[in-house]
C-alpha cells in the first residue's frame, strides 16, 4: 500500500521542517508549502490525503 501524502502549509520555516522531519519519519510522503500560492500549486499537480494549515 502506498504512503498515505500530507500537503503541509505553513509560513514559518522551523515548524514546517519540524512536521516534515517528524510525519516523514512515521512513514507519510510530505509537500510542503510557505504561501497559500505554493500549496496551491501542489494542488493543480496532486491532491493529498490530508491538507495541515
Amino acid at each position: 500500500m502506498a504512503a498515505s501524502s500530507i500537503l503541509v502549509v505553513e509560513d514559518e520555516e522551523n515548524i514546517r521542517e519540524l512536521l516534515r522531519f517528524t510525519l516523514e519519519r512515521e512513514g507519510f510522503r510530505l509537500v510542503t508549502a510557505g504561501t497559500a500560492a505554493e500549496a496551491e500549486c501542489h494542488l493543480a499537480r496532486a491532491l493529498p490525503d490530508l491538507i495541515l494549515l
